[in-house]
């Protein structure tokens, strides 16, 4: 009877002691019985270990906006038209998938390959400014860098037959993967510059690998989008080539209904596969950006998130309250896109104008940067204001500088620039001050205080 004596405590029940009565010994065992799922409980009470919410992949920001504090204007104008280029793929594909137009769509083309030619600008450069981590492709697996873009919905890497421009990218070759099972559909991307990227999309298995400590420990965790589209360009257009585009490849996180493959975008096959909730975080900055795919880093934001629902379902757009400057609102009630893969602040041309004008010293420099550009006294560098719901986001001096127009000069490339439509787009300039849940599930973009 002595190995019960570890349970044991002085009080209230003494422990058996051998050579005493036996009911006495049996009373007390009851009595241990009856104590231990409590005491297990208790034991079992302890401060529960905090984990992050999601799967975290780190991003790195591929070139800079301004190099030594001078903009690069001339990747900066090429960075424009591409922008302009892929809305409108966008919207295209919206009808496609949809059978409707999308309401935005009437409105193109102010700023295309023509008005860039004006400039001078080589079309052929392409320095987006866009996000990127790693992801591993196939069955054995094969690790890609890749650019993350709100603003698109496709997934596609080089294949392994691409003879142009694809020098030096790690390239997908499908044959050679055991998942991979080959479609019949085709795609081609058009670009303002007349280059196109196009190829043929495989089904595969898409992987992302994250570390994160819990408590002590490193953990390290896995997803893996089974039959995810994968399109395997055959042919990369001049702004992918190594020079112009690190990255291997661009995987899209807006919503099927932009796709040009007419399939689900990886993020979407995540989730239905159960894999992840249906949400996704984003901060980007010039150190420490993430994407947080099932969920948001409560260690990179404050308080509640101010949410903005989507309409129409296709790319991130929301309505926005306001812009203002200096406490005059020069835009009411608006419809923006959120999109990792804009480096600016892009609006239509009576607002930004307006706006401009409003600021002191500010220039129209269309003619020597790029149309619906304009600069901005380095030595005042204006504060302007985003309202959405019942918050506002200050577009800290730092985001809206780009840079100063050349080594030397007293004027700086501002942030905002004047789009091609009467709906903006919220790019780097805006979000790097604040920390943006995309929630899938909701149809809805929340934003939040950075800590």
């Amino acid at each position: 009877m002595g190995s019960f004596q570890f349970g044991c405590r002085p009080r209230p029940v003494p422990c058996p002691v051998p050579g005493r009565n036996p009911r006495a010994v049996m009373q007390s065992l009851l009595t241990l019985l009856f104590l231990a799922p409590v005491l297990a409980i208790a034991a079992s009470i302890q401060p529960p270990v905090e984990l992050q919410t999601g799967h975290a992949i780190e991003l790195d920001q591929r070139a800079a906006v301004a190099h030594n504090g001078v903009a690069n204007t001339r990747g900066f104008s090429v960075h424009l038209a591409r922008v302009h280029a892929k809305m409108q793929r966008g919207f295209a594909a919206y009808a496609k998938n949809t059978g409707s137009e999308h309401p935005n769509f009437h409105i193109v083309g102010k700023f295309g390959r023509r008005a860039l030619a004006t400039v001078g600008v080589p079309l052929t450069d392409d320095d987006e400014l866009l996000w990127h981590g790693t992801v591993s492709v196939g069955n054995p697996p094969v690790k890609y860098k890749v650019d993350f873009d709100t603003g698109s919905s496709d997934f596609f890497l080089p294949s392994g037959d691409c003879k142009t421009n694809c020098a030096g990218h790690v390239r997908y070759n499908g044959s050679k993967s055991k998942s991979a099972r080959a479609t019949t559909k085709g795609f081609t991307l058009n670009y303002l510059d007349g280059s196109q990227v196009k190829g043929k999309v495989y089904n595969d298995t898409v992987s992302f690998s994250s570390s994160a400590m819990n408590g002590t420990q490193l953990v390290t965790t896995k997803l893996t989008a089974n039959g995810a589209a994968v399109g395997a360009a055959s042919v990369y257009s001049d702004g992918f080539a190594l020079d112009q585009f690190p990255p291997d490849g661009l995987l899209g996180l807006g919503f099927p209904q932009i796709s040009h493959f007419g399939r689900n975008p990886v993020v979407h096959n995540l989730i239905q596969q159960k894999q992840i909730k249906p949400v996704f975080g984003v901060k980007l900055a010039s150190s420490k950006s993430e994407l947080m795919l099932g969920g948001v880093n409560p260690g990179k934001y404050k308080g509640a998130f101010t949410w903005a629902a989507v309409n129409p379902v296709g790319f991130w757009q929301i309505k926005v309250g306001s812009v203002q400057y200096k406490g005059k609102t020069f835009k009411k009630n608006f419809s923006a896109v959120v999109d990792t893969g804009t480096t600016v602040i892009m609006g239509d041309e009576a607002s930004v104008r307006a706006l401009y004008k409003a600021i002191p010293g500010s220039k129209d420099v269309s003619e020597r940067v790029s149309p619906g550009a304009f600069s901005v006294p380095c030595k005042s560098i204006p504060t302007v204001n985003i309202q959405i719901g019942n918050m506002t986001v200050p577009i800290s001096p730092a985001s809206f500088n780009l840079g100063q127009l050349y080594a030397g000069s007293k004027e700086c490339l501002g942030g905002i620039v004047i789009g091609d439509s009467d709906f903006w787009i919220l790019g780097d300039v805006f979000l790097r001050n604040t920390y943006t849940q995309f929630d899938i599930g909701n149809k809805r973009v929340g934003f939040a205080a950075l800590k």
